[in-house]
């Protein structure tokens, strides 16, 4: 940024309040204090991070929508606005993009007020652009330059006339992953305003520990939302595989969600009860991961995978599937394990593999710590985003 003090308005649509968005505002917020910037945030649903988010000088403020938050969703509501807005894009991707503008109204007319009473001179959407496109809105109605994240190859019915209105305001983007930079590309956004940036890690002695010692149980671990799509049938089918050719074998799972109730009665079913231990919702994710062999990241799609990085800073091996952004993170023998998706006998002999061969195992911990530090610390990610934020300022002076 340049050497005037910025107001940035960062906005975060999720429902969850735990997922990869919210721990990463934590880095956003952080960067923004160092440089003595003022940060407004604003949640549509309460997260467990606000405290988190206060302690990097941020004013947390929450909005209620019909639709986004959770608290007051209204099923009928959700309903409407997902079959209405269907029905429009089918008529024409404008009236889509106008009934969008139409629905948000309500929200718009309370952000319009907090960029006034703040002086807001620069808005920040963290999470998705058709979830957060209201902040595309705003940001043409006030006249500020708008800096959003793409954090997944999902783009939710981004369509040709959202990709022109986008367009249309000094706009940058941040893509977590090259796959996800590739795949918003091809829905309208100009390579030259989407710049990758991962999340970063921060690096210290403690969670570069090397790998743990070989014990009578081996510890597989899963850590984030208990949700159908992360693949998590997948996982256990996997599991049982290994837990046939050892029994001492422990599978844990960090995290919470609406598929926790399914998933307890799947390791019922499978015989793999006494194996199988939920732990809820975790904060200290990386000195969590610490106390495990290996994590399993098994989604059937990832945009960047977060806990991967957390992962390898905790010391522990790395098995994911080969899909979304992975392949970035994940260099096949050199800094894990890359499985396909749903094939459960490719990733029981990858877990096998990590369990057998210690020395193997302890090379690619080691490769992979090396790999982080080069790649996703804290200071490469505060200058890269500065950056970001340098080129904004540009693109909104020539508007």
């Amino acid at each position: 940024m340049s050497n005037n003090k910025q107001v940035v308005l960062f906005v975060d649509a999720g429902s969850s309040g735990r997922g990869g968005s919210f721990h990463s505002l934590c880095d956003l917020l952080r960067v923004n204090q160092q440089q003595g910037n003022t940060s407004i945030v604003v949640l549509f649903n309460s997260s467990p991070l606000e405290k988190q988010y206060q302690s990097f000088g941020a004013t947390v403020l929450q909005l209620r929508h019909s639709v986004f938050s959770t608290a007051t969703k209204s099923d009928f509501c959700s309903w409407c606005y997902n079959k209405a807005n269907a029905i429009a894009v089918r008529l024409s991707t404008q009236l889509g993009l106008i009934f969008e503008m139409l629905f948000h109204q309500p929200a718009l007319t309370e952000l319009k007020k907090i960029v006034d009473q703040h002086k807001v001179t620069c808005i920040h959407l963290n999470n998705q652009p058709m979830r957060n496109f209201f902040g595309f809105m705003l940001a043409k109605n006030k006249n500020l330059p708008v800096v959003s994240h793409l954090r997944t190859t999902h783009t939710y019915g981004f369509t040709k006339a959202h990709a022109k209105y986008v367009n249309s305001i000094a706009s940058q983007f941040i893509a977590v992953s090259e796959a996800v930079k590739q795949c918003w590309q091809q829905q309208g956004l100009p390579a030259a305003h989407i710049a990758v940036i991962g999340n970063p890690v921060a690096l210290n002695k403690r969670t570069l520990k090397g790998a743990r010692q070989p014990s009578d149980s081996f510890k597989v671990v899963y850590a984030g939302r208990l949700e159908s799509a992360k693949g998590l049938n997948f996982l256990l089918r996997g599991f049982v595989k290994v837990y046939a050719v050892n029994p001492a074998i422990e599978l844990h799972l960090l995290g919470v969600g609406s598929y926790q109730h399914t998933l307890e009665q799947a390791v019922a079913e499978l015989g793999i009860a006494e194996q199988t231990f939920f732990h809820g919702y975790v904060t200290d994710v990386i000195q969590q991961l610490s106390l495990f062999d290996v994590l399993v990241l098994p989604s059937e799609n990832e945009g960047f995978g977060r806990v991967i990085l957390e992962a390898m800073a905790a010391g522990i091996a790395v098995i994911a599937t080969r899909v979304g952004g992975i392949p970035e993170l994940v260099q096949h023998h050199k800094t894990g394990l890359l499985v396909d998706y749903n094939d459960d006998d490719q990733l029981a002999s990858s877990i096998l593999q990590i369990q057998q061969q210690h020395q193997w195992s302890a090379e690619m911990i080691e490769n992979a710590n090396q790999f982080l530090q080069n790649n996703y610390s804290f200071p490469l990610f505060s200058q890269r985003l500065l950056s970001i934020y340098c080129n904004l300022e540009h693109q909104y002076e020539k508007i």
